[in-house]
């Protein structure tokens, strides 16, 4: 036959957070039909056997290597698709300056969208236009003040819108009358 094992029970000193706290979960105990030892001994397991094991560091270091990676390449992508904008902003300026820098220039102009609608849009708090100074509509437009050609459109454009009443220029600026 076999041979018949003792297990040994070792005793544990748990300190319970207060007397109430030990009362109250004595009273569990004995409604569950357990001594307190058990009782907790069950909490604890059952905790544990529920308890999700932590996150493996190993995985966790390799995936922040992988997000580090493509944070690194959708930064590069960013860098690059603003300076595509960038690019195709200025290509823009100039298709949009060309009719107004060539005099000899054949076929329709279409003002800047922008330019009239920053001048109709200036107004006090009673609603009347003011004016604008060109070196502000200039920034207002996003043109550079080295921007010669940029600069020159802008202003044959706002001769023209003066040239149809559209516009006052005095020495604050130009107005929309429109």
């Amino acid at each position: 036959m076999g041979k018949t094992e003792t297990i040994r029970q070792r005793r544990v000193d748990i300190y319970l957070p207060s007397l109430e706290a030990k009362e109250r979960w004595n009273l569990k105990a004995k409604k569950a039909g357990t001594s307190l030892s058990k009782f907790i001994s069950g909490i604890v397991e059952d905790t544990l056997e529920n308890e999700p094991a932590g996150p493996d560091p190993h995985e966790l270091q390799k995936e922040l290597v992988l997000v580090r990676g493509q944070l690194q390449k959708a930064m590069e992508r960013v860098r690059l698709l603003e300076a595509l904008r960038d690019k195709l902003d200025t290509e823009l300026k100039i298709y949009r300056a060309e009719p107004f820098l060539k005099p000899d220039f054949k076929g329709t102009r279409n003002l800047d969208k922008r330019l009239v609608e920053l001048l109709r849009g200036h107004t006090d708090h009673k609603g009347r236009c003011k004016p604008l100074k060109a070196d502000r509509i200039w920034s207002l437009l996003d043109i550079a003040t080295h921007d010669s050609e940029a600069i020159k459109a802008v202003n044959s454009q706002l001769e023209l819108l003066f040239d149809y009443d559209l516009v006052d220029i005095s020495p604050s600026g130009y107005r929309w009358r429109g």
